[in-house]
């Protein structure tokens, strides 16, 4: 299996694309993964306990440096919509060839197969630096952390970015309740890079000031908004419409019918 390259440049590949396949079964089908090129490497072996390294194996447990997630491919709404994201994103385009899609197995080893080629290419076109000095790799890790995050968020369904929405409001509240600036702004950065993909009027940056804010009506107001954003994806309008006039109530000091 080679891979094709639809969008980006052998000679000068970018480090991030997509990967789609064809169905044996279906001609229009297309099912995709996202493959990445970390920025530095990754010693995975420093972060698994001990008494669970003889439960992994030995295979690459040590160099984590590119990967393709999810490890087996999904389907797409189309080819149009892998288009779209990567003209957004600025992604490689890559096509892998025609697969039996209910093969999970050869899906998996296909894009394992795409990883490396990809890699190799991008190895060979890309200068990587053999000594990192301890304030340029601080540097690398935070931007490759960001990169991470976007790719992940991308992938999400509607309801498994709520859930992370929630998760980082909970850790924002944390850090301003401890005064903690450092994952306060990293909590900020990624409420604010979740927000670009939930696809509606989610209004995080409201979220932000209220927890930060920190009055006793700042905090049901955050409640609020994050109940809001579970309702317009669950497309509970009635109880979208009692939220919002909670909201209203609070945001115009009325609050005596609440």
């Amino acid at each position: 299996m080679d891979i094709t390259f639809e969008r980006g440049s052998e000679e000068a590949p970018k480090g991030h694309a997509f990967v789609y396949f064809r169905s044996t079964t279906d001609a229009d089908a297309v099912w995709a993964s996202y493959l990445v090129i970390l920025p530095i490497t990754v010693d995975v072996a420093k972060y698994v306990p001990p008494f669970l390294m003889s439960q992994i194996p030995d295979a690459n447990i040590h160099d984590l440096s590119a990967f393709a997630f999810p490890p087996a491919p999904e389907q797409m709404e189309s080819f149009e919509q892998i288009q779209r994201l990567a003209e957004t994103r600025d992604d490689d385009i890559l096509f892998a060839g025609t697969f039996n899609t209910s093969d999970l197995p050869s899906m998996m080893m296909a894009a394992g197969d795409a990883v490396q080629q990809y890699t190799d290419l991008y190895n060979t076109t890309v200068e990587q630096p053999s000594v990192i000095d301890a304030e340029s790799a601080e540097s690398v890790l935070d931007e490759g952390s960001v990169g991470v995050n976007e790719v992940m968020y991308g992938l999400m369904s509607d309801s498994d970015k709520l859930s992370e929405l929630t998760t980082l409001v909970g850790k924002l509240r944390f850090a301003v309740d401890s005064n903690e600036q450092a994952l306060m702004n990293e909590a900020e950065t990624d409420i604010a890079m979740l927000s670009r993909h939930l696809g509606f009027d989610h209004r995080t940056e409201l979220i932000v000031d209220a927890i930060k804010e920190g009055s006793d009506d700042a905090g049901r107001l955050t409640m609020l908004y994050v109940q809001r954003c579970y309702c317009i994806v669950q497309e509970d309008y009635i109880m979208l419409g009692n939220v919002e006039e909670q909201i209203a109530a609070i945001e115009s000091g009325d609050i005596s019918g609440l």
